[in-house]
């Protein structure tokens, strides 16, 4: 017998009341403190999802943001775009220093969504080719790649996919961990500024084949 088919009428239940939870819920953040880790002031992490690479024509659907030893990602559930873009910038309140992998993607949206734009500098932690994954090949089971975020957001909004939505949010997280580990190592090498060329990078990697990004 189906164990789902004897305690149906019970699940059921609670599957109800978890829409019912949803459907109060605007914007859900999920936070974590990071032990024996603390970013130095005015700076932060970060790490957006979106339906598209054109902020003029596609949206932001959560973001990730280390600050202090403060990890956490916000994502919308029933809110408008606006009202997470009102949390970023809350977020971002008294930051001076926002790094990303790949930070020009992340300025253009910053610049265009939030009114104003902001009076920060955006540091760009990729240094060398390949993707964020093998650069820092941690998977932690996430096997979300930006490029499916849209589908998934999709899924979400038309078909309340609750599986859709936890692989967005697990995503950028694990990427921002990602993000986090590599503005260490490259931030505990005394590079300034967190510039360093993929010849440094591969020089501080020899002898370990798994810190390394095969091309």
């Amino acid at each position: 017998m189906n164990p789902f088919s004897r305690y149906k009428d019970e699940l059921s239940d609670l599957v109800e009341q978890a829409w019912q939870a949803l459907a109060n819920t605007k914007i859900k953040t999920i936070e974590r403190e990071i032990k024996g880790v603390a970013l130095p002031n005015e700076v932060a992490i970060l790490d957006i999802e979106t339906t598209g690479l054109k902020p003029d024509i596609c949206e932001m659907v959560s973001y990730g943001i280390v600050v202090g030893n403060r990890a956490k990602v916000v994502v919308r559930i029933t809110a408008e775009e606006s009202e997470l873009l009102e949390h970023l910038k809350n977020d971002l309140n008294g930051i001076k220093t926002i790094y990303a992998f790949y930070a020009p993607f992340e300025e253009e949206w910053l610049s265009f969504k939030l009114e104003n734009g902001l009076n920060v500098k955006f540091m760009d932690l990729k240094r060398m080719s390949g993707r964020l994954k093998h650069i820092v090949p941690f998977d932690w089971g996430d096997n979300t790649d930006g490029e499916q975020v849209p589908r998934l957001w999709q899924n979400w909004r038309e078909r309340l996919s609750f599986g859709s939505l936890s692989a967005i949010i697990h995503h950028n997280f694990a990427d921002l961990m990602r993000e986090l580990i590599l503005f260490l190592v490259l931030w505990n090498n005394g590079i300034d500024g967190v510039a360093i060329s993929e010849h440094e990078w591969v020089s501080a990697e020899e002898g370990d084949s798994h810190g390394r990004c095969q091309d």
